[in-house]
Parts: C-alpha cells; structure tokens; sequence
C-alpha cells in the first residue's frame, strides 16, 4: 500500500515536471531571440520580496522609511510638490507634471516652465532609479516640504521652457540656420540644468547654429514624431540637422506603439521632405543593456530590473535603416566602450549616466563631442 502510493506520488511529480519544462519550452520557442524569465520565476516573483525583506541601511541624510513621505503627502500635495519614480500617485498629478496631452493625443512639454528639480538620496524602490521631486520656483513651501527635501535632496536643478514648450537652451542663440534635437528625456536632458542639456552643451560649441531642444519627458516615438513635424512646419527652410535620440523604452508596447522600422521610415520622410542636411540617429540604451553584469539585481523584488529585455534586434535595425537612408548613426553603449579610461574600473561607464537612463554632464560631454561635426 505504502509503495503504491510513493509510486503515485512519483508519477504526479514527474507529470507536472514534465508539463513545466514543456511549457517552458514552447515559451522560449515563442519568444525566439528576446530576453525573457522563466514561467516559474514570474510566479515566485509576486512572494519573494514579502518573505525575504531586504535589511534597511540606515542613514541619518538616505531616505530608507517610507513612513517619513507618507507622513508628509498632504503637505506636499498642498505645495504642488511632485514625487516621481514612486508609488505615490496621489504625488505625480496633472499640476505638478511637466507635461499634457493636446487634443491629438500627443504628450507635450508645457509652455513657460520655471521649475526646481532634483533626486532624493533613498534605498527605497528602484536601485538605480532614485525618486525625483519637482516644484514650482516661485512656488511657496511649507517647513515640512522644504526641511524633507533639504535634508533628502540630491543635485538640484533649474528646468524651464519657452512658449512652445521648447526647454531652454543656453547661450540663448537666435539664427536662421536651425539644429533640432528631438526624442523622449534623453533629450530633453531630464534631471540636468538647463545650461547641461545636449542642446545647450552644442550651443556653446557652435554660436553660428541655434539649437532648439524639443526632448519631452516620457514621450513615445508617436510623441517625438508630433513634435517633430510641427517644429519641422514652425521652423520650415531653416533647418540644417535633426538629432533624433532613441531610448530603450521607445521599445515597450504603448498605445500608439510604432516599430523601428515604421520609425525610420516616417523619419526618412521628414528628413527628405524638408530637404534637410544631415540627419543623425543617436541609440541610448538603459545600464541594464551596457553593464548587465553589475546592474541586474539577481533578485526578484518589485521593483527589480534583472529581467529587462535586451534590445538588441532593435538596435541592428536602428543602425541598418541608418545606413539604407545615408544617415549618421551613433550608439551609446559603443562610445562608452571607445572611451574606457586606463584603469579599465569594472565600474568606469556608470560615471556617464545620472541614473538608469538619463545622461549625466560627462555622458553628455562624451555624446556632444561624437554628434558634433
């Protein structure tokens, strides 16, 4: 009796192993080339970080308690203090974004933007995507919202717009000879000073050129194509280059998703209907896909990016277009690696980046000096 049921016991193991590794078959069949994590791993995901917690590291200036912004949320929301990269919602409103929707569906950067930006030092949530605060400059703030970000706050910045929603560029140039730098917040040079952005960093370098910076933060490639053809209209016969920057999430599916290829292609048109110049292409991809090997936490925590896709078939896609339309083409990863100092630090190209996407002043410096002519 005893045997036949360890022989049952057996046989129902061995039956739903055998269904796992099928099912785990057919799925790697199905995703062919794509990164992807296991069935199993995304069902054990859900319950490792509420068994395994990770121990808080405690410092008096690093924001590691929730309980400290929870405790204040009516006054910041009060002060129209925005906090992103959290799961406050309630702290990411229509007031304090940067941007809209316009009647077409396209996201745009709001006009006259005066603002104070910045990080907040924090173990919580992403590891290499620290909470950011944002606020109005002329904006009033109650001792509890200006003593959290004083003592949190991290590289404070200055982001503001014109009338077109066209962020700042400094040195203010005006020409007729025209350079567009367009894309999501790579461009838009999130979390840098007006003054630190590509566009201004060009500017300084090449006074007979005005460089107008239309990044716009979290915009999709539908978002980037809008931009661009207006400003294309608003600035006809004057432009003399486009620097289209693409990012890693310009990859994910969204509403209005558009493929590479269709990308490119729309790209193309505008770059032939308005008998531009020069056309560059500049791929800036997350860490995640230039240094997996220290940025992919092996954990399985919510807010862990060890399962990020590697995009690498978008990329050779990228620059093969690039190439078919006789454009320039410039990825990110590739300048990192030409630009490796001598002492080969295992973490050397992590000083060119501000967090998990955005360049820092040194990433920007290294891609104004590839895309400059």
């Amino acid at each position: 009796m005893i045997s036949k049921l360890f022989v049952n016991i057996i046989l129902i193991v061995f039956s739903m192993s055998f269904t796992l590794v099928i099912s785990e078959g057919f799925v790697s069949l199905f995703k062919k080339y794509n990164e992807h994590t296991s069935i199993s791993y995304q069902f054990i995901k859900p319950f490792h970080s509420k068994l395994f917690k990770q121990k808080a590291i405690y410092s008096p200036n690093i924001l590691n308690d929730k309980q400290e912004i929870e405790n204040i949320i009516s006054n910041l929301k009060e002060d129209n203090v925005g906090i992103g990269y959290s799961p406050y919602e309630e702290l990411w409103s229509d007031t304090v974004r940067t941007t809209y929707k316009d009647k077409d569906g396209c996201l745009k950067q709001k006009g006259n933007l005066n603002k104070i930006g910045g990080y907040l030092k924090s173990t919580l949530f992403y590891n290499f995507r620290p909470m950011t605060f944002w606020y109005d400059i002329d904006g009033s703030l109650s001792n509890q919202s200006s003593s959290f970000i004083d003592k949190y706050g991290l590289n404070k910045i200055t982001h503001s717009s014109n009338s077109f929603g066209e962020r700042t560029t400094f040195p203010e140039i005006k020409s007729n000879q025209k350079v567009l730098v367009t894309g999501d917040s790579v461009a838009l040079g999130l979390m840098l000073n007006d003054d630190e952005t590509l566009s201004s960093i060009l500017q300084s370098q090449n006074t007979n050129y005005q460089y107008i910076n239309l990044g716009i933060s979290n915009a999709t490639s539908f978002d980037n194509l809008c931009t661009l053809k207006i400003a294309v209209d608003r600035y006809a016969n004057e432009i003399q280059e486009i620097i289209y920057i693409v990012s890693d999430n310009d990859f994910e599916k969204y509403d209005n998703f558009i493929n590479t290829k269709e990308l490119t292609k729309e790209l193309n048109k505008i770059y032939l209907d308005s008998k531009i110049s020069k056309f560059k292409l500049v791929y800036v991809p997350y860490i995640y896909n230039i240094y997996p090997e220290i940025t992919r936490k092996n954990s399985v925590s919510r807010y862990s990016f060890d399962d990020y896709p590697n995009h690498y078939i978008q990329e050779s896609i990228l620059k093969n277009q690039s190439q078919l339309f006789g454009w320039s083409y410039f990825n990110f990863s590739e300048l990192i690696h030409l630009n490796k100092s001598v002492d080969n630090s295992h973490f050397d190209g992590l000083k060119y980046y501000m967090d998990d996407i955005h360049l820092s002043k040194k990433g920007i410096y290294l891609l104004a000096n590839s895309v400059k002519d």
